[in-house]
């Protein structure tokens, strides 16, 4: 007999897929499908984006989680992280609006031991009246050795850049999985505004030009950075991050939710082979790095209230109150 979690009917779930062809996308993708049987299984509504999909038609992938597990499945048409996501974000939010479920939950597919941890983070939230909660996984220790490093490093980063829970505590920083009221939407799509680059590209202009001789007024110097900002804001764009950081500088309640997940062993095993060590450490500290810069941005943003007419904007475009 299926066990229904009693979240089942508070969320939509969200999620993306892309899987090359090499060992690492046969592997994730297998946890992937792993991931949607157990969802199914629970009685969840998952909106995944298939980003194998190709001129508007499913890949494999998305025809089979579809057709076994009735996932609802949508073609990726965004390329990039960012992009993508943010995709996944408005199919999910329009079904949670026509089921009534008053939160979204975002995770990566290969977490399979997610659903075991939902109905905690929901029940915690609305406990404390939290208005968005990130997962935290504690001592990491199922996680490869590289990771665990990394990841807490960037955990403390991330507290030393001022963002904490509504307790003031750290919060797990590289994690994924996140759940949020779904009024709140509007900050998961703003990111997508002109304005991000442009900022991003003005603030590393600033900072280089403390550092070297560089005349940031040069029209080609500065076309050359804003065209590089745009590349990575496709590319680096981790989507969930620069919400929740706006959120926290706007005031609203996020909270950190300690949860018993348990990392795939076979996931941990792949990566913690020698061979591959070097390029995931190096994966790792690029990803730091990324989101470090990130946060800034989003500081930035906040202190200038660049986004705000587009969060008011977004709030018009999806029937939501100010």
């Amino acid at each position: 007999m299926t066990m229904v979690a009693n979240a089942t009917g508070k969320v939509v779930v969200l999620t993306t897929t892309f899987y090359p062809d090499d060992d690492g996308g046969r592997l994730r993708r297998g946890l992937a499908g792993e991931f949607f049987r157990r969802g199914s299984n629970s009685g969840y509504t998952i909106v995944s984006m298939d980003g194998n999909a190709v001129d508007g038609n499913l890949g494999e992938f998305g025809r089979q989680i579809q057709g076994d597990y009735g996932i609802n499945v949508f073609p990726e048409t965004q390329r990039g992280l960012g992009p993508s996501r943010r995709e996944a974000v408005s199919h999910a939010f329009d079904m949670a609006q026509r089921l009534n479920r008053p939160y979204l939950f975002w995770t990566e597919p290969e977490k399979i031991d997610i659903f075991a941890h939902i109905d905690k983070v929901v029940g915690e939230s609305e406990k404390v009246g939290a208005d968005a909660a990130i997962i935290d996984r504690g001592d990491l220790r199922d996680y490869p050795i590289g990771q665990q490093s990394s990841e807490k490093f960037g955990a403390r980063l991330y507290y030393g850049l001022g963002f904490k829970d509504f307790r003031g505590a750290q919060i797990d920083r590289c994690c994924g999985p996140l759940l949020w009221k779904i009024e709140h939407t509007p900050y998961f799509l703003v990111f997508g505004s002109p304005k991000v680059a442009q900022e991003l590209a003005a603030m590393r202009l600033e900072e280089e030009a403390k550092l070297y001789n560089l005349d940031i007024e040069n029209s080609v110097v500065r076309s050359n950075a804003l065209r590089k900002a745009k590349i990575d804001m496709v590319n680096k764009d981790h989507m969930m991050h620069m919400p929740f950081d706006l959120m926290f500088l706007k005031g609203h309640k996020m909270s950190s939710v300690p949860v018993g997940y348990k990392h795939p062993e076979e996931q941990t095993a792949f990566e913690d082979e020698e061979a591959r060590l070097k390029a995931y450490d190096s994966k790792r500290l690029m990803q730091i790095i990324a989101l470090t810069e990130q946060s800034k941005l989003v500081q930035r943003l906040h202190a200038k209230g660049a986004l705000n007419e587009d969060l008011e904007a977004q709030r018009k475009r999806l029937g939501l109150a100010a």
